[in-house]
């Protein structure tokens, strides 16, 4: 689990288009390490080049990230407890096991739910762990992948989880084959990564939400089916 460059310039992006502004406190899903993509070994100024961040320790560090974007809470979860993680099983329901029910202005899951099973309890302790009028950032496998974990993740399932819980979408990005660029989704894009043999394509979708309201979490109907879900 890591964050390599196309993170590191969506966060910078975000945080530049002020959506950041008065946010003090994140929330890692993960103990996460900065990571770049094939061999290549970058220097904080090719770093710097690239992202716009200048990295205030000799060694690159997620919390080094957050505070160049001026938080002042940073922490992280998970069962290994590197980097002064919480030790918290996201597969359970956080409030009922651990009775922990802190809220952040920023909760990121940074490749990391693709590896738990309850997929229903992760998404509903992002929901609770996140404030009213957070953010909410997921970078998840989309294609190819296989047997990196247990799922893949559609940007169906991204719209519907919107819809479902009023969260604002702010955007939908791919990062395809480990590059380090961007591109906005669309549904031309898919098409063009399905013709180019996507067993053989990676392709991994960044979703960004802003949560409107402090509502328990709603769990989404494919929307395909909903309709008849919700006439019976």
């Amino acid at each position: 689990m890591g964050y390599g460059i196309p993170a590191l310039i969506l966060l910078n992006n975000l945080s530049t288009n002020g959506y950041f502004r008065n946010f003090k406190s994140i929330i890692d899903l993960g103990s996460q390490d900065i990571l770049f993509s094939g061999n290549k070994e970058y220097s904080h100024e090719e770093v710097k080049k690239l992202t716009g961040f200048v990295f205030p320790d000799s060694i690159m560090l997620v919390r080094s990230v957050y505070s160049c974007l001026g938080f002042t809470t940073y922490k992280c979860i998970d069962l290994d407890g590197r980097h002064g993680s919480l030790v918290l099983n996201l597969n359970k329901d956080f409030k009922m096991f651990y009775n922990y029910a802190e809220t952040f202005d920023l909760v990121v899951n940074m490749g990391t739910t693709e590896h738990c099973f309850n997929q229903a309890q992760c998404f509903v302790n992002i929901h609770n762990l996140c404030k009213e009028n957070g953010i909410m950032i997921h970078c998840l496998p989309t294609q190819g992948t296989v047997n990196h974990g247990f799922y893949c993740y559609h940007p169906q399932f991204f719209t519907a989880l919107a819809s479902a819980n009023k969260y604002d979408l702010l955007g939908m990005w791919l990062t395809i084959d480990e590059e380090d660029d961007l591109f906005s989704y669309s549904s031309e894009l898919i098409q063009l990564l399905f013709n180019k043999t996507p067993t053989k394509r990676q392709a991994t979708l960044f979703s960004i939400f802003i949560k409107r309201s402090s509502n328990d979490f709603v769990i989404p109907f494919d929307p395909s089916y909903s309709y008849n879900f919700i006439k019976k």
